[in-house]
């Protein structure tokens, strides 16, 4: 099942994220499936054990050096990082450990920063883009007046310096304090 696409106008290329088998996959832009055929073969693969990717859902490909960054959901908790020409079951080149159930990403190039929806908070977390390990967001979007609930699709708008969210429906109530 892909759960998320990103596409390469430089190598002309798409990279889809395949969530049931724990990794992405490369194909060229223009490739046509012949008839008769089951389905188009990828370039490459980037999925096994190594690359610490588990029903990850969202793809992002830096514009600037290519590297793609894969979002795992549930389980692994992790943000790998991988060189543009990655294959195999690599380890990520980093890796950023954001809190449990993130859903989607987005980057904000203008201001190098990250954007991720939390599911089971309904929040947003931001880091800078270049965040590794443990590190803690910049800030957090959060709370009743917010409208967040169970985020999932995130998008930035830089030139206009907006943020659009789209929520899954469920809710949460917030004290002052930020707890639910």
């Amino acid at each position: 099942e892909y759960t998320s696409v990103a596409v390469d106008v430089h190598s002309n290329e798409v990279f889809l994220q395949d969530e049931n088998n724990f990794g992405f996959r490369v194909f060229n832009r223009l490739d046509n499936t012949p008839p008769g055929a089951d389905f188009t073969e990828p370039k490459r693969s980037v999925m096994g054990p190594k690359t610490r990717m588990e029903y990850n859902c969202s793809i992002y490909l830096d514009p600037q050096n290519g590297d793609v960054y894969s979002l795992s959901d549930d389980i692994m908790d992790t943000m790998a990082v991988f060189p543009h020409d990655a294959e195999g079951d690599v380890a990520p080149k980093r890796e950023l450990r954001p809190p449990q159930a993130t859903f989607a990403m987005a980057v904000d190039e203008q201001n190098e920063e990250l954007f991720l929806t939390v599911e089971h908070t309904s929040s947003v977390v931001v880091y800078r883009k270049s965040a590794s390990g443990k590190e803690l967001p910049l800030r957090q979007l959060v709370g009743d007046h917010t409208q967040l609930a169970d985020p999932h699709g995130i998008v930035v708008d830089s030139k206009r310096q907006l943020l659009f969210v789209n929520n899954g429906g469920s809710t949460h109530s917030w004290d002052a304090a930020g707890k639910a």
